[in-house]
């Protein structure tokens, strides 16, 4: 017989929810995600697109704030975006950098931020970011992060990763983000230019370039910059050439001489990035060498044995690395000169110290 007073009562309150996924779905906000998409436009042509995050690596004085800011004023005058919806965070720069770059963004329209002014605090930015996603203010906005070290700590995983988890709500509530930042100071075995610090901003910004140039040369009055990419989404351009003048100028004449150069220049400026590679790869064989040409010329095969003895590198390298540096004082990457005497001797020499060759083959030949 059951006892009615001991059976379960039915309980008065309202049975708990099952999880379930769909509490997440997004299928019925598509009409407002629709509205707040963009079409692609770029904020730098061919690089940075509207509505993204993009990240630009370079060595310190590579060009990347100047070219930075000439492709923002290009997408003002082309009316792609507008100068008041653009705040570079100038927070790498000198007083006089301050003002000098604040004239040139007045002119445009464009806000400039500066730490300590007017109550701005780069500690405070991802607070900042995470403010504007929450209050619909972010929309339309792009921000400029010059340098990115100087609100995050590239080196701390979790901090960078906190950071741009803030930078990736930031877009999602339709802001674009171009962070610039540094390379380290050693490439990789191949030459390359390594982004400085974690993964985690090129894990998580939807576009990220290396930015490489060439090592100009006493005479030469500008410079070859090339942009290359290493993560994308969307339509913008594998690799681009910059060149930008190098001359004791005031800034805004640099600023009027970026132009961005055609395929040929492209092919020239990455060979050149390539034989500038190279040259770092036989450093150690050029110096020894020259260390065996400054006592004076040497013949091709004295200069070798040499050369091998003193530094440990194989011959067959060093033969190479002879022949590749040959040549005259107007011929690029040249080190060492030759002559060839009537038995057909190949004699080295320094380029700095041809006086010295010339009296070697002459004492050779019984002069």
């Amino acid at each position: 017989m059951i006892d009615l007073e001991m059976a379960e009562k039915p309980s008065s309150e309202p049975p708990e929810d099952k999880f379930n996924l769909s509490k997440f779905n997004v299928t019925n906000m598509v009409n407002d995600l629709k509205k707040q998409m963009r079409d692609d436009v770029f904020v730098l042509d061919g690089i940075a697109l509207q509505g993204q995050a993009t990240a630009l690596y370079a060595k310190p004085n590579t060009g990347k704030t100047l070219l930075t800011i000439r492709m923002l004023i290009d997408s003002v005058e082309a009316e792609r975006i507008s100068g008041s919806n653009i705040f570079y965070v100038n927070a790498d720069d000198t007083y006089s950098g301050v003002i000098t770059k604040g004239e040139i963004f007045k002119k445009h329209g464009i806000n400039m931020l500066v730490p300590d002014f007017n109550g701005f605090e780069p500690k405070n930015f991802t607070r900042y970011m995470d403010q504007m996603a929450q209050d619909g203010t972010a929309s339309g906005a792009i921000i400029v992060l010059d340098t990115l070290k100087k609100f995050t700590n590239l080196m701390n995983k979790d901090g960078c990763s906190n950071f741009m988890a803030a930078a990736r709500r930031f877009v999602t509530g339709g802001g674009t983000l171009i962070l610039l930042a540094h390379t380290n100071k050693r490439r990789d075995d191949d030459k390359r230019l390594v982004a400085g610090g974690t993964s985690d901003v090129i894990d998580d910004a939807d576009c990220a370039y290396l930015i490489d140039s060439n090592t100009p040369k006493q005479d030469d009055t500008e410079k070859v910059v090339v942009f290359e990419n290493i993560k994308k989404r969307g339509n913008v351009e594998r690799e681009l050439c910059f060149t930008y003048s190098i001359e004791q100028r005031p800034y805004g004449y640099l600023l009027n001489s970026v132009l961005r150069r055609s395929g040929a220049d492209m092919s020239n400026a990455k060979a050149e990035a390539e034989a500038a590679k190279q040259l770092d790869r036989d450093e150690a064989a050029i110096d020894a060498i020259a260390e065996v040409l400054s006592n004076g010329a040497k013949p091709k095969t004295e200069l070798i044995r040499d050369a091998s003895k003193n530094s440990g590198i194989s011959q067959a390298v060093l033969r190479k690395v002879l022949d590749r540096y040959t040549g005259t004082a107007k011929k690029k990457r040249s080190v060492w000169g030759m002559t060839i005497s009537e038995h057909n001797t190949k004699t080295y020499y320094l380029l700095s110290n041809a006086a010295t060759a010339e009296d070697y083959v002459n004492a050779k030949e019984g002069y």
